[in-house]
């Protein structure tokens, strides 16, 4: 069996004969145009999902059968119904049905592959062509290039980390990639109205960043010119004011508008509002120096708590900007898998595989702490691991222990007021759990990690409700990246509607389950644009009902965290690789813009 997907950006062009202008294309030509549509940007030659390629006639004929379309697998893929879990191509690229008979029709004529093989010779060229023009960009604008798919058609083009100051040749040069960039990034830097005037023109950028730079009113109309078609605009803590605005005015694809910080004032911002009701504009106030004062801004930029125990560290990081953050407060740890915002304002976390901890961010003190390998332990032999906890109203700590199998819930003195026992068919010191939340029915509802199940437990163990979590038809497949496979579910939440929201971890995926066990809703591996799921780990429902998920082990270019919308909507995301590595785990976003001590704040259960 083989993971055959067929999303295309690599070009196949048909050398023409030399009276290709009177004549119709031919069967293979029709298919070599198909392929190159549907499928070489996953099985051409710069990635073979499932070791497949159909640029070449080896390939081809390892799932096509010729003369006999019955047997021919690929076939069969692009036949099946889209909700079909190994249908192909995936993420609406499916193939129309005039396309599917021009394939068995190539089929039953033997599957000739001369178009493909003529046009691989030709694509390899353009490939060279195109890499010796991103590498130009790269060497002379000295930024961080990233294409966003395999087509590279669609760059990221990222200047706010880059060291030294940015020239205008260093801009201009944008200019041999100007169609092709789609996102750019000035965040932070010393770029003004001078260096403004060296933007080339860049038609198909859709999101640009420039939020503290230095570009004042007089950039602002060359910007627009340069810029006309963009969709997301952030000039945050920038010096423009409201004369800004008229050229703001020009750019009629605009969606989004950043302007914390600005000196563009709220009767300004509501005028530009009220003329452009489609645009979201976001802020004008300043931020406060000290992110625990006053929240006098509710439209303000958000905090998020995160933890990657391969950077050994939680940090709390306020985002100044979209996708740009400041550090409010950090801790080393070892390892983790579980943490919380108590309503405090504290936060608790664990250290370690066996030591939680409570910790004032305001002043660092530590306030409570709890170690499961000194307490409670019948032997000092016993393994014990915790991967889930949750401080309760009343003053008890919910502490749930893998190897035990057992859920704890323990008072400030460390003392067992209630056991809960678990069941486990596979058991290990490391894998019986993961999250654990109690619900408001006041029962357990438990991501059992090896056996790959959600189970709810009453107080007295009984077990009252479980999933198991199905792998969908599919092979397991080791690993904890992208390409791996299985139901090692990591989190489980119940939600207002009596369903239960599931992150399957190396499923790629998230399931909303009925109490009868139906499936209601799936968010798949590729179902979001731009963004491909690995190991699904912490789920958070915000109050608009966007969910937050986390992305774990998918790689430096692909988002740690999402936030989507119910119809699976990219709304924002977040991705720091420089603070943590590619095994962020656990995350909460305090909604609020500012954390107060006292100050109500979304906990979770």
């Amino acid at each position: 069996m083989f993971a055959l997907l067929f999303v295309f950006g690599f070009a196949l062009r048909i050398a023409p004969s030399a009276n290709a202008q009177s004549m119709e294309p031919d069967t293979s030509d029709l298919v070599a145009r198909i392929f190159t549509e549907r499928c070489l940007r996953c099985h051409g030659p710069k990635k073979q999902r499932g070791e497949l390629r159909l640029d070449n006639k080896e390939g081809v004929l390892s799932v096509v059968e010729p003369r006999s379309p019955t047997e021919s697998e690929l076939l069969r893929r692009v036949s099946l119904h889209e909700d079909a879990e190994d249908a192909m191509p995936p993420d609406g690229a499916r193939l129309k049905a005039e396309e599917i008979a021009t394939l068995k029709r190539w089929i039953d004529e033997g599957a000739p592959t001369g178009a493909f093989e003529r046009g691989a010779k030709n694509s390899a060229r353009k490939e060279a062509q195109r890499r010796l023009l991103l590498e130009q960009v790269r060497r002379s604008s000295r930024a961080r290039v990233v294409e966003l798919d395999d087509s590279g058609t669609r760059l990221r083009v990222d200047f706010s980390l880059t060291q030294g100051k940015i020239e205008k040749r260093n801009l201009g040069a944008l200019g041999h990639a100007g169609k092709e960039i789609v996102e750019l990034s000035l965040a932070g830097r010393s770029i003004g109205d001078a260096e403004v005037e060296a933007f080339p023109l860049m038609l198909n950028l859709e999101r640009l960043h420039m939020e503290r730079t230095t570009i004042s009113d007089a950039g602002m109309p060359r910007l627009v010119q340069r810029a006309p078609n963009v969709r997301y605009l952030n000039l945050h803590s920038t010096q423009i004011t409201a004369k800004s605005c008229l050229a703001l005015q020009r750019l009629a694809r605009l969606e989004r508008l950043v302007l914390f910080g600005t000196e563009i004032d709220e009767a300004s911002v509501e005028a530009f509002q009220k003329a452009h009701p489609g645009v979201n504009v976001t802020g004008t106030a300043s931020l406060s120096e000290s992110p625990f004062g006053p929240a006098s801004n509710n439209r303000g930029p958000r905090m998020v708590l995160a933890a990657d125990a391969s950077k050994q560290r939680i940090a709390l990081l306020r985002e100044n900007a979209i996708r740009h953050f400041d550090l409010v407060w950090e801790h080393p740890i070892q390892q983790i898998h579980d943490l919380q915002v108590l309503e405090n304002g504290n936060i608790l976390f664990q250290e370690s595989w066996t030591r939680l901890v409570e910790i004032d961010p305001r002043t660092k003190d530590l306030v409570w702490s709890y170690d499961a390998q000194k307490f409670n332990r019948e032997s000092p032999e016993e393994r014990v691991e915790i991967h889930a906890f949750r401080q309760l109203r009343g003053g008890l700590t919910m502490i749930a222990e893998s190897g035990p199998a057992r859920i704890l819930e323990v008072d400030r003195a460390g003392e067992i007021r209630i056991t809960v026992p678990l069941t486990v068919e596979n058991p290990h010191h490391h894998h019986d759990t993961r999250l654990v939340r109690k619900t408001p029915a006041n029962t357990y509802l438990v991501a059992h990690e090896a056996d790959g199940a959600v189970r709810e437990y009453d107080s007295q163990g009984k077990l009252i409700w479980s999933f198991d979590v199905p792998l969908f038809e599919r092979e397991r497949a080791g690993g904890h990246g992208l390409e791996a496979w299985g139901n090692q579910v990591f989190a489980a939440e119940r939600l207002t509607n009596g369903n239960t929201l599931i992150a399957t971890g190396n499923g790629h995926s998230v399931l909303e389950v009925t109490p009868a066990k139906d499936v209601v809703w799936h968010l798949k591996q590729n179902d979001i644009e731009g963004v491909r799921l690995a190991w699904v780990t912490t789920l958070q429902e915000l109050r608009n009902g966007n969910l937050v998920i986390g992305n774990c082990h998918a790689g430096p270019e692909q988002p740690q965290l999402i936030e989507i919308t119910r119809d699976k909507k990219l709304v924002w995301q977040f991705r720091d690789f420089e603070r943590f590595g590619n095994s962020l785990s656990n995350a909460w976003v305090i909604e609020d813009p500012l954390v107060q001590s006292g100050l109500p704040i979304q906990t979770g259960r």
